[in-house]
């Protein structure tokens, strides 16, 4: 056994001597960079905000002083705002243990306001006086490191063909940034100053934002629509009706212009606006649809690509004959067949009675998780509660938004995690106004049921002051058994007391007689 013991500590300090040899190897190795950069960001970010900006250099010579550069400042002057001409190069000492590191991207970066690439080429010479640092040759290590900035993507609800005489409420998003939704009265200075390159605005104590005026053009088709309702108030959302009046092609351009709030940083031509633009095909009963769709696109500034927010699959069914292969569905409502329409992705299911929607119609749901439709329930339900499940339901006809002729029943499967005693149904007007609805609930089903006239957005919430009951028979009958439950709980410590208490007198009695 002690044999076995010492051939093991020998083993064990072979092991550890070994080790160091290659340790000690490893430290007087080729100089290597670490460094926790992201690959990608958005526009709108801030290195600043990053945890860790520094590239950290390895197996330099300790005690040396070393000069490194890591960064393009070239490139960041086309993509990036602040204070990024740097000082030049400057030296560091190289610590016991050979590491330096560089200077910090996040200390002079403010914030990134245009797509592509950061780019760091690693790189390090000794120097000690200041012309040796002034005119020494870079070594470079490694690859050059890349951080590709995304570019913004602009989502609308716009459909590819809508029908004359109709009308579609157009909602346009700017996402695939790392901004928040502002109110572009909040930079009413920077666009009244917008060709003074001197210029600077702060807002809340901080230089070089980033902010969008948005706005939507009719280029093509002037004469076949409308617009109303316009709302170009936000930042990174807008919303107006368009009327269609005319048979023909209409084309809109949506522009997200940039807002100069640093002066010579965007002047001239050095701004980056997000556009695209988006054609509309008005047909009529006689008329089909056009062939082929026309892509949204933009310009060399711009979103190449348009998402439509009404994305999830729906299925529709009714109880008439299906179209024959073909043939344009109908808009007429008086089929005399019910609908039945239900979104796979969300559950949401829609019941109209015959007449009230064309036999077509499909409900489009999206549960609303951020972009201008989250702020503003977030912000109208902030004084009621932080718990809540929305969506924004629409209805789709001939591929174009329609609203109901009169009630149609919604069932919604129940939000999970929400308490179904504590739950309050509200509809969120486009300003936030809320509007209770009455709902029941099916237990056994897991759904609530409602009925509306009219879609956009609607809020399922968890109140501490809910007033609305969907199962009061319920609660009430839960009330009573507990009641009764109480009653005879006390009933038995009654009876357990009365005979505890006619045992222990009569054990009494038998000791004094036993006395």
């Amino acid at each position: 056994m002690k044999r076995f013991i010492g051939w093991f500590v020998c083993l064990a300090m072979t092991v550890s001597i070994c080790s160091g040899i290659c340790v000690s190897v490893s430290a007087a190795g080729e100089p290597y960079v670490t460094h926790s950069l992201p690959k990608t960001i958005k526009v709108g970010a801030s290195l600043r905000d990053l945890p860790d900006t520094v590239i950290h250099y390895h197996n330099l010579t300790p005690g040396r002083q070393v000069v490194l550069n890591e960064v393009d400042y070239g490139g960041l002057n086309e993509i990036a705002m602040g204070d990024h001409a740097g000082d030049g190069p400057r030296g560091v000492l190289v610590d016991e243990g050979g590491n330096a590191d560089g200077r910090s991207i996040g200390s002079f970066l403010y914030r990134i306001y245009r797509p592509g690439t950061i780019l760091y080429q690693p790189g390090y010479y000794y120097a000690e006086t200041y012309e040796e640092i002034m005119n020494g040759e870079l070594i470079p290590i490694g690859d050059p490191i890349r951080i590709t900035v995304e570019a913004p993507v602009i989502k609308d609800n716009a459909p590819s063909t809508v029908k004359v005489g109709s009308s579609l409420t157009l909602k346009t998003e700017l996402t695939n940034t790392a901004l928040t939704n502002q109110k572009v009265s909040e930079y009413a200075e920077a666009i009244e100053h917008d060709k003074d390159p001197s210029y600077m605005i702060s807002v809340s104590g901080e230089y070089h934002l980033l902010a969008y005026q948005p706005i939507v053009e009719v280029v093509e088709g002037k004469e076949l629509v409308k617009q109303s309702n316009q709302d170009y108030s936000n930042t990174l959302y807008t919303s107006e009706t368009l009327s269609f009046s005319g048979v023909g092609t209409v084309q809109l351009k949506i522009t997200y212009r940039q807002i100069n709030t640093c002066g010579m940083c965007l002047y001239g031509d050095n701004r980056y606006n997000v556009a695209e633009t988006i054609t509309i095909q008005v047909t009529d009963d006689t008329t089909p649809p056009a062939s082929s769709t026309t892509a949204s696109s933009g310009t060399t500034t711009s979103s190449e690509n348009s998402t439509s927010s009404a994305s999830s699959t729906s299925t529709s069914s009714t109880a008439s004959a299906p179209a024959s292969s073909g043939s344009l569905p109908s808009d007429t409502t008086s089929t005399g067949a019910p609908v039945t329409t239900i979104d796979e992705e969300t559950g949401i299911q829609l019941e109209a009675d015959p007449g009230v929607v064309p036999p077509d119609t499909v409900i489009q749901a999206e549960e609303v998780k951020d972009g201008g439709n989250f702020v503003i329930i977030n912000n109208a339900l902030e004084q009621t509660s932080d718990k809540w499940v929305a969506y924004d339901i629409s209805l789709i006809s001939n591929q174009a938004e329609i609203q109901p002729n009169g009630n149609v029943k919604i069932t919604i499967p129940r939000p999970k995690g929400l308490n179904m005693n504590k739950m309050v149904l509200y509809h969120v007007a486009d300003d936030g106004t809320l509007t209770q609805i009455p709902f029941t609930m099916d237990k056994t089903k897991d759904n609530l049921t409602f009925e509306t006239d009219h879609f956009s957005l609607y809020a399922v919430v968890e109140s501490e002051t809910a007033v609305n009951n969907p199962n009061p028979a319920e609660d009430n009958h839960t009330g009573l058994w507990i009641i009764v439950s109480a009653v005879i709980l006390v009933l038995l410590i009654g009876a357990g007391g009365a005979v505890w208490f006619f045992k222990f007198h009569k054990r009494v009695d038998k000791n004094r007689e036993s006395d």
